[in-house]
């Protein structure tokens, strides 16, 4: 199955939303309710957040980075996967 999606615009990305509002890794984990080395993991793409992590994020953030924003991401992975295998 293919997978289309919009890329988020780049505003709306977890280094974009901490950048202007001039939190710190730590600061933004704190506030979304998680570890700094799991928010460093979910930003390096090494971990995938679960459902009641991305409802702590859209909670935090006004629902900037809310459902919508994980769906476009983790498609916008798969299809980078696909490609690079063939």
């Amino acid at each position: 199955m293919k997978h289309t999606s919009k890329p988020a615009p780049a505003t709306v990305t977890i280094r974009g939303y901490m950048e202007r509002t001039g939190l710190t890794g730590r600061e933004f984990a704190k506030r979304v309710g998680i570890s700094q080395p799991f928010m460093c993991e979910i930003i390096g793409g090494k971990r995938a957040p679960g459902r009641e992590t991305v409802r702590k994020f859209a909670a935090a953030t006004n629902g900037e980075l809310g459902a919508e924003y994980w769906t476009y991401r983790d498609a916008d992975a798969e299809n980078a996967q696909a490609a690079s295998n063939g």
